[in-house]
């Protein structure tokens, strides 16, 4: 297959996207010509007006506004009308400017050697798509002369159509709004997914995917659970931050989401008690003290006892009736017995610490935070969310061009451009591949080649948004450029 290096804009194709900006012109592509011509040596592709042998002549089958002052244009090759096989080692966009404009060489790229040869047309080949991207800066208008014989769609174009979203926006927009549109869809959701929200216990050793661990009461974005966030509002108990705190302080369960910082965040609860049914005396999420129940016994004030087994007679250990020891905190007013293993004495409460607790297995709580693949071949959607939160989109970055010619736009509105250009006594007037918004801020050459009967110094002189000149002090030679700005 053919190698083809980076297509290079002209000094004519510079020269009409400056034009297009300054008359409101528009920009038309006509036609790609193919040939089998070569490069010389050290041969200047930019003072190129036409490619070296035309054998092919194709037009524009569509072209698509990428954006950033870029546009893609698409050929369809076929060899049905070539009589005469041949190499094909350069490739020469062509334009013009407005209707009646001459056509030019707008840019060029050449393979070389690295090249594919194209048969007659007694030796039929399959119809090649090619994609073509090209600068065209800020001009007033892009658009394409295309043969009115065409009247296919290509396979390629007629997939980018199956999947784009502004194909038929006005079927998209009414199919996104009706109520019904995905009512098999929803009921099957509805009758075999957790619904957002739903917390349960998980015997795992790691986070289900769509689900978030409630055992620490994390602090978490509202944009990456975004659905979790809207279903809290609506259905959930809710407090302040403050309120949370103050709760997580004294508690070892909160049973309520906090609002986080107001904006940007919001708190889980923390779930590591146990989990009882409520009433409605008791709001959800209400944490509860332990208790014992017990007998009438004499000694028991209030009718409770608490029954421990040790050998020094106390409640240390009370491991014969299934608990441990208890947290004197909780049961003021209870009088506690212990058995000794001769004989049975009162103990206070104050011999015992600790909490009660039955027999039990531990497990994970973990709410539903968004709907989520759990296909363990596919990516943890709650993983990446994680990971990418607060990270720059790399759609925030444009580029185009190559290393020789072209530019890249940061996210901060930063703007850096990058080229080559001949330079004269006379000064040559190099035009950016887009125009700087709001200043250019730094502009300079090198020599790439020693200029004759000059000290090789290049001066960027009449410095615009738009352009630079650059100048040497006598002679003519070649440099690169390079300006950043925003």
């Amino acid at each position: 297959m053919a190698q083809f290096p980076g297509i290079t804009l002209t000094n004519a194709g510079l020269n009409m996207i400056a034009e297009s900006q300054a008359s409101s012109a528009a920009l038309i592509f006509t036609s790609l010509k193919i040939g089998d011509g070569t490069l010389t040596i050290g041969e200047d592709v930019k003072v190129l007006t036409a490619i070296k042998s035309p054998k092919l002549t194709v037009p524009p089958e569509s072209y698509t506004n990428d954006g950033g002052g870029q546009v893609r244009l698409r050929f369809a090759i076929s060899n049905g009308s070539l009589a005469t096989g041949f190499f094909a080692r350069e490739l020469g966009i062509y334009a013009k400017i407005g209707a009646t404009g001459a056509e030019q060489l707008y840019a060029y790229t050449n393979a070389g050697n690295l090249t594919d040869y194209i048969p007659d047309k007694t030796t039929p080949i399959d119809e090649q798509i090619i994609d073509i991207y090209l600068i065209v800066g800020n001009a007033s208008s892009v658009s394409i002369v295309r043969d009115g014989s065409i009247i296919y769609v290509s396979k390629a174009e007629f997939d980018e159509h199956k999947v784009s979203t502004t194909a038929h926006p006005e079927a998209f927009n009414e199919h996104n709004t009706n109520t019904s549109a995905h009512e098999d869809i929803r009921e099957m959701i509805e009758k075999t997914g957790m619904p957002i929200g739903s917390i349960m216990p998980w015997l795992v050793t790691a986070v289900p995917a769509g689900w978030l661990a409630l055992d620490t009461g994390a602090l978490v974005s509202r944009t990456t659970y975004s659905q979790l966030w809207a279903w809290v509002q609506a259905n959930a108990p809710l407090i302040t931050e403050a309120e949370w705190q103050a709760q997580a302080a004294v508690q070892t369960s909160i049973g309520a989401y906090s609002s986080g910082d107001g904006a940007t965040t919001f708190r889980l609860p923390r779930i590591v008690d146990f989990v009882c049914g409520s009433d409605s005396t008791k709001l959800p999420g209400t944490w509860r003290k332990g208790s014992i129940t017990g007998f009438d016994s004499t000694g028991s004030s209030d009718g409770r006892v608490i029954l421990g087994y040790g050998a020094d007679g106390g409640g240390g250990n009370a491991e014969l009736f299934g608990m441990d020891a208890i947290n004197a905190a909780n049961y003021s007013g209870v009088t506690a017995y212990g058995v000794a293993a001769s004989l049975a004495s009162s103990q206070t409460l104050s011999a015992f610490s600790g909490s009660t607790r039955p027999k039990s297995i531990a497990m994970l709580y973990c709410v539903k935070a968004f709907d989520a693949p759990t296909n363990q071949a596919l990516i943890d959607i709650t993983a990446l969310a994680n990971e990418v939160v607060g990270k720059v989109n790399y759609t925030d970055y444009e580029s185009w061009g190559n290393d020789t010619n072209g530019g890249m736009k940061y996210p901060d509105g930063h703007i850096e451009q990058w080229g080559t250009t001949s330079v004269s006594a006379a000064g040559i007037a190099v035009v950016f591949s887009i125009p700087f918004p709001n200043a250019v801020n730094f502009v300079g050459a090198n020599v790439t080649a020693s200029i004759s009967g000059s000290n090789d110094a290049i001066e960027c002189i009449s410095q615009t948004l738009t352009g630079f000149t650059a100048a040497c002090a006598s002679g003519t030679g070649n440099a690169k450029w390079f300006a950043k700005g925003r």
